[in-house]
């Protein structure tokens, strides 16, 4: 009842300020609509006002530039989240793309054991659970919109602690989303695996986002394309052996999330079709384990 009622309460709270947040990031983006473009320090402000003013964060817990991390977000001393600040606009929201911005929070939230991640380009925010070197999608939600999203709870005061992820296909949620990726645009701050010249964001398996080394199964292309002629090989070392042991380096814990990233790949290219007579063996074992966990909702 208590947890209810602390519901509600910031439900209301969330309802009597959006529509002040929605007229000072209008006001925080004038500098865009003058000159035609704004720094990331705009992005930073407008996290701020929707942390401290539509949330319920107070204003000391918000910290800048803490081992390189953009925003940081404490609780009496705690680090809780971690936020990645990117010039307004300066985000295309496909997955090939922002998964380099991604990675790179992942790498300052692993050296600082924070749980929480999220990247934002002040139009949108993107925000992830960090489980080890992996995460999961937690929230998205626009910025701009006319009514504000519940799922804002999820990283409020008393929700950030709540158990929260969603699906989401960023190929396919909405039209702003489908921009053609860019594979000459690097980011200076990627890690690159000296085996394959990869970072870590094409591999099925990250153990330390730091350390290249603990990275294993590359399966996607540099582009972030799915690379066909690796993915039956990354495939093998986690079927063949449904407990993992094949691939002693990657906790078994780990090995179900793993399986997932594979089989939303393998489906991609459409490889994974349990109705095609001429399925390949390592798809139809994929197809398998996926099932046996029950994850084909997943995919």
């Amino acid at each position: 009842m208590e947890s209810q009622a602390k519901y509600k309460k910031f439900i209301e709270r969330l309802n009597t300020n959006w529509s002040l947040f929605i007229q000072k990031r209008k006001a925080l983006l004038s500098q865009q609509e003058r000159f035609g473009k704004a720094p990331e320090k705009i992005t930073e402000n407008i996290i701020f006002h929707l942390f401290t003013e539509v949330l319920d964060w107070d204003i000391k817990d918000i910290n800048y530039q803490i081992d390189y991390a953009d925003i940081e977000i404490t609780k009496l001393g705690v680090k809780r989240i971690l936020i990645e600040a990117k010039r307004p606009g300066g985000i295309s929201w496909n997955m090939k793309q922002i998964e380099k911005h991604i990675a790179q929070a992942l790498r300052y939230a692993y050296k600082q054991k924070v749980s929480i991640i999220g990247i934002s380009d002040g139009n949108k925010l993107y925000m992830l659970n960090v489980k080890g070197g992996l995460t999961e999608p937690r929230i998205f939600i626009s910025l701009d919109e006319d009514l504000p999203h519940e799922d804002l709870y999820y990283i409020s005061v008393n929700g950030v602690d709540k158990e929260k992820n969603i699906n989401i296909d960023f190929k396919n949620s909405k039209k702003e989303v489908l921009g053609k990726y860019d594979s000459t645009d690097t980011n200076s701050d990627e890690l690159l695996n000296k085996q394959y010249k990869l970072p870590a964001r094409c591999f099925a398996y990250v153990g330390d986002p730091n350390n290249p080394y603990t990275w294993k199964l590359p399966y996607l292309s540099l582009d972030g394309s799915v690379n066909v002629a690796r993915l039956p090989g990354a495939i093998g070392c986690v079927v063949t052996n449904f407990r993992g042991l094949q691939v002693k380096t990657i906790p078994e814990k780990e090995i179900p999330q793993v399986i997932i990233k594979l089989a939303k790949a393998t489906k991609s290219v459409g490889k994974l079709n349990p109705d095609n007579p001429k399925m390949a063996n390592c798809y139809k074992q994929l197809y398998n384990a996926v099932d046996q966990m029950g994850g084909l909702d997943k995919i």
